[in-house]
């Protein structure tokens, strides 16, 4: 297959069910002017997971829910993206920022005391949070993440590591305590997700030591998401190696997807790909146009078939099998728990 075979959308056998597993189109507006269904119905894209980033975006993605035709072709997540984490704070962001600076974040694995996480949880955003996915059990925590380069426009300044550790810790405890799957944001900080997850498996084995096997298997949902998703993944490969050669009970966990949104900027996107098992391989968008979506999706497609040496029916029908999988770890065609105090 020719590189340039990746331009254009022709050809693609769209009967077989694309699956864009992280997108933003709730952000289109073209989308949301009351005639939702209607534009869905022109996108060949069958599933679309549309990421929250911020509160503002929840509310949309509970008015596209409440659609019935919409709801059998989306699924989405709510969460607040390392962007957005300043904004949400609003004018407690300094406050905030002095509080942190009494924990250990400087580290490789940066530690947020107990009372800080605490707080945390009792913030509005994070009971609002509660809230929608005690209401919709399919939901997705995400976006959330880390991100060591982006700048806040307002202030000239990137956005501070510490408040970004911070609300990624809750995010990610709450979406263990809920067993659902998490989408990822992971720009700069891969070697510290790493690490991340290392300690956590050595907490997780240390905790079952001595245990059955099952009950140690059945363990690890206590220190674990049931499924995380590095959307638009742009670390090393050598990151990569690192999270298979995890136990398996917690790198079959790990689902990495590519875009050509970002991911097309890079010369190592083919060993990245490559070095992905093909039971963990998503395609996505990251996009926040609709129109753009089928065009979009079918350059990753055809990518991924270039790199893997596969068919196009071969990505899309291994890429949707795994979404289907990846959100079905959790409450989607699942089961889901349901957090009644937080705090």
């Amino acid at each position: 297959m020719a590189m340039d075979s990746i331009n254009g959308d022709e050809d693609i056998p769209w009967m077989l069910g694309v699956f864009d597993v992280h997108n933003h189109v709730q952000q289109d507006s073209a989308l949301v002017t009351g005639r939702e269904e209607e534009q869905l119905e022109q996108v060949r894209t069958r599933w679309l997971a549309l990421m929250g980033y911020n509160r503002v975006g929840w509310n949309t993605l509970e008015s596209l829910l409440q659609l019935p035709k919409a709801r059998h072709r989306i699924v989405v997540g709510f969460g607040i993206h390392p962007w957005a984490v300043e904004c949400t704070l609003g004018e407690a962001r300094d406050s905030w920022i002095k509080r942190v600076q009494g924990s250990d974040l400087d580290g490789l694995i940066p530690q947020c005391d107990n009372d800080i996480l605490a707080a945390c949880q009792g913030l509005e955003w994070y009971q609002d949070l509660v809230r929608l996915l005690n209401t919709y059990p399919n939901a997705i925590v995400g976006e959330i993440g880390l991100d060591r380069m982006a700048v806040n426009r307002n202030t000239g300044q990137r956005y501070d590591y510490r408040l970004q550790w911070l609300f990624f810790r809750v995010q990610w405890d709450l979406a263990v305590k809920l067993h659902r799957p998490v989408s990822l944001h992971c720009v700069r900080a891969a070697t510290t997700f790493v690490a991340f997850i290392q300690q956590r498996v050595r907490e997780w084995q240390q905790q079952s030591r001595g245990q059955r096997r099952s009950d140690k298997i059945a363990l690890s949902d206590q220190f674990f998401p049931t499924a995380i998703m590095l959307h638009s993944y742009s670390g090393s490969t050598e990151v990569l190696r690192q999270i298979y050669a995890l136990p398996d009970a917690v790198s079959r966990r790990i689902f990495v997807s590519f875009s050509e949104t970002i991911n097309q900027r890079s010369p190592q996107i083919g060993e990245r790909i490559q070095a992905v098992p093909a039971d963990r391989l998503l395609v996505e968008t990251d996009l926040s146009r609709l129109n753009q979506v089928d065009v979009t999706i079918s350059k990753v497609i055809r990518r991924v078939a270039i790199v893997r040496q596969w068919t196009i029916t071969q990505v899309i029908e291994t890429t949707t099998a795994n979404a289907h999988r990846f959100y079905s770890m959790g409450g989607i065609g699942g089961t889901s728990s349901k957090v009644e105090d937080c705090q």
